[in-house]
């Protein structure tokens, strides 16, 4: 019974299972915990992030610590924020749907949602997958793009060693994943014009020698020069190896016909028009340089369909099993990205039927405040 119940617990990092084991048993292994913990890079061997054995120390150890929790009334800056579960999946998901900018007017009893999330990671006692809207990098020697003047910049400063590439990061009960494929190395002069937008958007006027190479470019004249063009360039790119290779990985078919369906939809049959995006409003934004409203939300819109596809998919899939590396699928989740992208996330998890446990939206006063006062919190954190 003892051995069955701890071998449950090392294969599914639940701490209701080591909850089962009798008090001296359990006192025994956070002796073990805090030695495995202290002697980490013994543990590690030189392997990237996240071990499993310093995973399973860590949960054991966050259980049986007291902790110092400070509950706040108000989140920002948030649209919106939403938690689902599902027995079925074996899920938690938390969505924080960001506004991409730091202005807020909550009141002293409140939080950054980039301290929110890792006071959640301090004191869970589960294994967390944390998704943040950033650029991917793609190799090695890729280069990340900053991220000025938000919360998710903020997060992704406090978590950079969990982001690297090697990935030394110094929480061992987490995985920390990009989200962000809208990059050159998917097409170079799209994305250059998506960015170029993005900049005018934001008062960043475009050089001129950008603005030059981008009126040259028979291959966005190509990709813009129909609605049919614009659709199999979008195939092209959410076809691509990184993105298809995690629709791949989702065993349940249900899930990964659902996707593929969404996919469908709003690649085909978008809820933009097609005209506001033809070649000849770009090139006229180009070479007259106005502010590019309609351009932003009509593109921008459309192009963010590779997020959703590649962050739910990644959310859903199973992951090859790695000698001494947690492998197991995302159970526990926390989505920080922008309230556009979350809305997407909150269909797809109703479609599967997810309870939704928990929903607030932002009040126009105080502005873009969710108030959290009725939420239950640490989030992820298993009572004594």
């Amino acid at each position: 019974m003892v051995a069955s119940t701890i071998e449950n617990f090392c294969l599914t990092y639940d701490i209701k299972d080591f909850k089962k084991l009798k008090k001296f048993i359990r006192k025994f292994f956070i002796k073990v915990a805090i030695f495995i913990l202290d002697n980490e890079d013994l543990v590690r061997n030189n392997t990237i992030s996240p071990n499993k054995h310093l995973a399973l120390a860590q949960i054991i150890y966050n259980y049986s610590s007291k902790i110092q929790y400070t509950k706040v009334k108000y989140l920002y800056s948030l649209r919106n924020m939403d938690i689902y579960t599902s027995s079925k999946y074996g899920k938690k998901i938390v969505l924080f749907g960001d506004i991409h900018t730091k202005g807020y007017g909550c009141d002293k009893k409140s939080q950054p949602t980039s301290d929110f999330i890792i006071n959640q990671i301090e004191t869970s006692t589960c294994f967390l997958d944390i998704f943040l809207e950033i650029p991917y990098l793609f190799g090695r020697c890729d280069t990340k793009l900053e991220l000025e003047g938000t919360y998710m910049a903020d997060l992704h400063r406090d978590l950079s060693k969990c982001f690297e590439y090697t990935k030394d990061c110094q929480y061992n009960n987490i995985r920390a994943h990009y989200i962000d494929l809208r990059s050159p190395k998917l097409s170079q002069d799209f994305f250059l014009l998506q960015r170029a937008i993005i900049n005018s958007f934001n008062n960043m006027p475009c050089p001129k020698y950008i603005t030059d190479k981008l009126l040259k470019s028979e291959n966005l004249q190509n990709i813009f020069s129909s609605k049919d063009n614009i659709i199999n360039f979008m195939y092209k790119l959410v076809k691509t190896n990184k993105i298809q290779k995690q629709i791949d990985n989702i065993k349940d078919e249900k899930v990964r016909k659902l996707l593929l369906r969404i996919e469908k939809e709003r690649i085909e049959n978008p809820d933009i028009d097609f005209n506001e995006i033809s070649w000849d409003k770009i090139k006229e934004w180009l070479e007259e340089s106005f502010f590019p409203f309609t351009l932003y939300h009509t593109l921008i819109k459309y192009v963010s369909i590779i997020v959703d596809v590649y962050t739910l998919a990644r959310v859903f899939r199973e992951f090859r099993e790695v000698q001494g590396l947690y492998s197991k699928p995302c159970d526990n989740v926390m989505i920080y990205a922008g309230a556009y992208h979350t809305r997407t996330y909150q269909n797809f998890l109703e479609l599967l039927e997810f309870s939704h446990v928990f929903s607030v939206k932002a009040k126009t006063a105080p502005a873009y405040c969710v108030d959290i006062t009725d939420l239950k919190h640490p989030i992820f954190r298993e009572s004594k």
